[in-house]
């Protein structure tokens, strides 16, 4: 190390420039035990320093009171320029399919039979679908947009076609009330006529407001959307909550109008139920169409089972009985019928065999020569069940041995 790096050393008796000494030097020529720096920074505070900031406050108090003055004086002026914003809101039960329930799994089992009619995030489609927005853009007039909210009781029995033509409009009304001008939005005539007649026939409009009901010499500002545009906009504007293990649907709209809020809501509820009912019903009828189908097929099934059952017995009536052993001691409960059918069967049975041991003695009698054999016929149960060929048999027996008698005698 050379000595032009080491600190150099103020002497001691060279006395400093200027005039006075810090207090860190005197306190080093002094030989006392310099103070710590956070005594002359003032890092040992805490906090704010309540007193400096009451002080600033009293010394500027006109131009905190000032600004306090102007901002009330904004809010205010605020509240009373902005219009308020509305919240209408309405709850529809929906009977949504619980799968939590124990017999849930059980009522799928079986035929066909009715279940629920759209899942719970389908309910929430269906009421933002078109076929319920459209119907309430058209019944509420939501496609019609006034550039002052006052003038919408001149607009009461505003209607129109299928087909109209959107676009921005200016209606102008004489000074005395009975003339009109209707214009678009460059200034250019659309139509002029006299207050009582259509106005805007030819632009698809069906509107024709009683003489005398326009205010005179006034300019009414309004726009016509397509009414999918509006139905696309209303349904951007509901707010649909919907749990889903839960049966209830909430509906929210907001708006500047109380009045056209709740009566949108108010008709979007009840064209949402009224689409519901419509397919309920339909599905209804669908499911007895095909309830009807099954019955019949299951008839149909029932009927050929009961007949091929009856088939069944009348092959079987004939062979060996399956009941058990201590049956066959108990009284006879079979139907009539199948008793009647089982002697007839014996009979014919028995019918046969003495007609086949009739030819059968007839036929030896024709080739042997030596005469019928009285005995074995009288022995078959038919000849002994018929009077006349038994008397006749006896009458030839008795005959018989009178012939032997007298062959014996003579």
């Amino acid at each position: 190390m050379t000595p032009k790096n080491l600190p150099m050393i103020r002497e001691q008796g060279s006395p400093p420039s200027h005039s006075t000494l810090h207090p860190v030097d005197a306190a080093l020529r002094a030989g006392a035990p310099p103070a710590p720096a956070s005594a002359h920074y003032g890092l040992h505070e805490s906090g704010p320093d309540w007193r400096r900031i009451a002080s600033a406050l009293l010394r500027f108090k006109w131009i905190v009171l000032l600004a306090l003055l102007l901002g009330v004086g904004a809010a205010f002026a605020a509240t009373r320029v902005l219009p308020p914003v509305y919240k209408a809101q309405a709850n529809v039960w929906i009977d949504a399919p619980d799968s939590r329930r124990p017999d849930a799994a059980a009522d799928a089992r079986g035929p066909i039979r009715q279940g629920a009619l759209l899942d719970a995030d389908a309910w929430v489609e269906l009421l933002k679908s078109y076929v319920v927005l459209d119907q309430v853009v058209r019944d509420m007039r939501l496609y019609l947009e006034l550039q002052k909210p006052a003038d919408r009781p001149n607009f009461l029995t505003f209607r129109v076609n299928d087909t109209f033509r959107p676009g921005e409009y200016r209606l102008r009304v004489s000074g005395d009330g009975r003339q009109f001008t209707l214009e678009d939005a460059k200034g250019q005539e659309l139509e002029r006529g006299t207050v009582g007649d259509s106005i805007g026939k030819a632009l698809g409009f069906l509107w024709a407001p009683a003489p005398g009901s326009l205010p005179p010499d006034r300019t009414i500002e309004f726009a016509m959307v397509s009414p999918r545009d509006a139905a696309t906009r209303l349904g951007e504007q509901l707010i649909v909550r919907m749990d889903l293990n839960g049966n209830f649907l909430a509906l929210e709209l907001r708006g500047t109008n109380p009045v056209l809020i709740a009566g949108t809501l108010n008709a979007v509820t009840q064209r949402y139920v009224e689409v519901a009912a419509q397919l309920k019903r339909d599905k209804l009828t669908e499911l007895t169409k095909l309830l009807h189908d099954q019955l019949t097929t299951a008839q149909r099934n029932l009927d050929d089972a009961e007949n091929a059952l009856v088939k069944f017995r009348t092959r079987t009536i004939t062979l060996p009985s399956e009941r058990a052993a201590g049956d066959v001691a108990g009284p006879a409960t079979g139907d009539p019928v199948r008793a009647t059918f089982f002697d007839m069967q014996l009979e014919r049975d028995q019918l046969r065999r003495d007609r086949e041991a009739i030819d059968r003695l007839l036929s030896d009698a024709g080739s042997s020569g030596g005469g019928l054999a009285i005995a074995a016929l009288a022995a078959v149960q038919s000849v002994q069940e018929s009077p006349e060929l038994s008397s006749a048999l006896k009458e030839l027996s008795e005959k018989e041995a009178q012939l032997r008698a007298y062959r014996y005698q003579y």
